[in-house]
């Protein structure tokens, strides 16, 4: 018997947004998939512009570090984590930093048909597989959040229990090899007989569909999935597998991205000190201000896997670039720790600003 009516992430209207929002592409992916559509640049360019820049996914990237920074639950969990070298901040942003700034030195012509095409070709590669491995794993960390709510506000047996258990555990697995396999297909291996896996490539989209089909099973049968949101929002993990096919896929997995984010973010300032929250919010708005204008002005209008080609050879625009793309790698590495609630610390200072 239900005890509670808190069984959404966000507040009702920002909840009906995040379980919308991927349907939001669904008439796109159907004329795509119904016509066999062949994407030109500007269309390309606008799916870019959208999921970068009106959906978040290339902007929400700033909104962690003055959150770490303004946030006093933040900051306790920052000084508790950076005990650990694996999390200090200024440490990582130096040896990422330095990395790219070496690759962009020594190998600067993605287009190059030398072995100097590898740098580049490497940072853009890690940057494009991290960032949906970071999509992800947010999407899962959310959907976990569910269990949590639907032990909280229903009474379980003792079965029940162990079932969200396994789904806890089986969940994650499933929506993780499904990812991979993804990826795998997306690596460019051709389907051609030559090549030693071009024959065998759609294996890889078969196990993506499968394990995806499996999870969503899984959590149809969960107790209370239904009437808890979590197997409507669990409806996102289909665009993991879809990506293989699909451009518009995988704008609809990147777009709802920035935007649970801001609602994330949003709601861990809400469950904060109301001092640190007058000081959070300008801050949140400049930076926003200048991201918009600095991913503008880095992408463009263009597909991310252009930008180092187009923009590291200028010296006078290398800094920003680097700096861009450092920033980005170090949210995705930070989230990673943030929200990791199996971890006694996180527990302890991050929880509390997600309930």
């Amino acid at each position: 018997m239900s005890h509670s009516r808190n069984i959404s992430l966000f507040s009702p209207g920002q909840e009906v947004i995040n379980l919308a929002l991927p349907f939001f592409f669904i008439p796109l992916l159907f004329i795509e998939i119904t016509t066999s559509h062949r994407w030109v640049s500007s269309e390309l360019d606008l799916g870019v512009f959208l999921t970068k820049m009106v959906f978040l996914n290339g902007i929400h990237v700033i909104f962690t570090f003055p959150m770490l920074f303004l946030l006093p639950e933040l900051r306790n969990w920052l000084g508790a984590k950076s005990k650990k070298s694996y999390v200090s901040l200024p440490t990582h942003f130096f040896a990422i930093f330095s990395l790219f700034a070496i690759l962009n030195l020594f190998f600067p012509n993605q287009n190059s048909q030398n072995v100097a095409s590898v740098g580049p070709w490497l940072v853009v590669f890690c940057l494009v597989v991290y960032r949906r491995y970071h999509i992800a794993a947010q999407t899962v960390g959310l959907s976990l959040i569910y269990n949590r709510k639907i032990e909280k506000n229903w009474t379980l047996s003792p079965v029940e229990r162990s079932q969200v258990g396994r789904t806890d555990k089986w969940e994650r697995r499933l929506a993780y090899f499904a990812f991979a396999m993804m990826i795998f297909y997306r690596m460019g291996l051709p389907a051609t007989s030559a090549h030693p896996f071009g024959s065998a490539k759609w294996i890889f989209s078969a196990l993506s569909f499968g394990a995806t089909f499996c999870n969503l099973m899984l959590i149809w049968r969960l107790p209370y999935a239904k009437q808890s949101n979590k197997f409507y929002f669990a409806l996102r993990y289909l665009f993991i597998p879809l990506s293989c096919y699909s451009t518009v896929a995988i704008w609809a997995y990147e777009a709802h991205h920035g935007i649970e984010y801001l609602f994330l973010s949003q709601k861990m300032v809400s469950n904060s000190s109301a001092q640190a929250n007058k000081r959070l919010l300008p801050w949140l708005g400049a930076l926003g201000v200048i991201a918009i204008y600095t991913v503008a002005m880095l992408f463009g209008l263009r597909q991310s896997s252009v930008l180092l080609a187009d923009y590291f050879n200028p010296r006078w625009f290398s800094f920003i670039a680097l700096f861009t793309v450092t920033t980005s790698y170090l949210h995705y590495y930070i989230d990673g720790f943030l929200f990791r609630m199996r971890d006694p610390v996180t527990r302890r200072y991050v929880l509390p600003l997600l309930q």
